[in-house]
């Protein structure tokens, strides 16, 4: 477990017992549906089609509980059409995800 998750339920008053550790967002997700421990997912998650009733959800409002995005690459360094599409997409989800709240 991360020590950002660890650090998240330390801070809700409780030391996990960990048995797995999960890279995976949805194989968490997944793992935690079958009653097998917690899982730390996004909003977008249940939002987005694959809420699950097998499982309670709550909203985390810890500073831990968020990340910063950084898209970076080398000044003066050529930037292929596709990752300047990639980078103009992400900011446009950002800007949408961000004005949605």
């Amino acid at each position: 477990m991360g020590e950002r998750a660890l650090s998240l339920c330390n801070e809700a008053g409780f030391n996990p017992r960990v048995i797995m550790y999960l890279d995976q967002l949805m194989t968490s997700y997944n793992v935690a549906c079958m009653g097998m421990g917690i899982a730390f997912v996004t909003d977008k998650v249940i939002i987005y089609g694959y809420p699950r009733t097998e499982v309670v959800f709550y909203k985390i409002s810890s500073p831990l509980s968020k990340r910063n995005i950084v898209f970076a690459h080398k000044k003066n360094r050529y930037v292929s059409q596709a990752m300047s599409e990639f980078i103009s997409f992400s900011k446009d989800v950002i800007y949408k995800f961000n004005s949605e709240k």
